[in-house]
């Protein structure tokens, strides 16, 4: 495909998803409620699967955006089954944290440390804030939230080999910190004086405010993975 159709369909994407992102975020939506915003990770998804390099990597971030959309479907656009969705949301990430894995294999023990203590941090901090209430939706999403940091971290070390990576991830955990928090009312209190409340009754959906770009940043990662003479 010649640089000059590479770059319309780039632009084209780019454009349809900002104008997902004005109307999720500023406009009323014509249609039920979360079908345009599944729709915008459709498309994330379908620019990634835009691209045919049979690279591990692009292979990875496909299936990881494969487990993105059944996520979303139970999460965004039926709303009916949350722990399904967060086991899923956790298989992307796992998927994500094989493409760092892949890309730069000699930091793979610095890596495992990262995971291992930045996961030992978070539930001995949930069993010191929630005391008895651990469930099932709460060990998976410990899991879950652990992988998003700990894939941002170690992407973020690793900046100038997926530069767009990298800054997915980070906006990731803006929106998942406050999905959580949102979550959050059947082990801790948030009180409605702190700014954790604040952020979430904000005048405009700050979920999805950091949500539509992480997965815009990590799918135009496909373009760190592939040469353009094979798409």
């Amino acid at each position: 495909m010649k640089p000059i159709w590479r770059k319309i369909i780039l632009i084209s994407w780019l454009v349809l998803e900002l104008i997902l992102y004005i109307f999720i975020l500023f406009l009323p939506s014509p249609f039920p409620s979360g079908v345009l915003h599944f729709a915008s990770i459709i498309l994330a998804a379908l620019f990634v699967f835009f691209h045919k390099t049979k690279n591990k990597a692009i292979l990875w971030l496909k299936i990881g955006f494969v487990f993105t959309l059944i996520a979303d479907y139970f999460l965004t656009l039926q709303r009916t089954n949350q722990l399904g969705g967060t086991v899923f949301f956790l298989l992307a990430q796992v998927s994500y944290a094989l493409i760092l894995a892949y890309i730069n294999p000699t930091k793979m023990k610095q890596s495992i440390w990262i995971r291992a203590i930045l996961l030992s941090i978070l539930f001995l901090v949930a069993l010191f804030v929630v005391s008895g209430a651990f469930d099932a939706l709460l060990i998976v999403a410990l899991l879950y939230y652990g992988m998003l940091v700990s894939n941002a971290i170690i992407a973020t070390l690793q900046f100038r080999l997926n530069p767009h990576l990298a800054i997915g991830l980070i906006l990731y955990i803006g929106c998942d910190t406050l999905v959580g928090l949102s979550q959050s009312a059947a082990y801790i209190t948030i009180a409605q004086t702190s700014i954790w409340y604040y952020l979430l009754h904000f005048p405009i959906d700050l979920v999805w405010f950091f949500y539509l770009p992480s997965q815009v940043f990590i799918a135009l990662s496909v373009m760190n993975f592939y040469s353009p003479k094979s798409i």
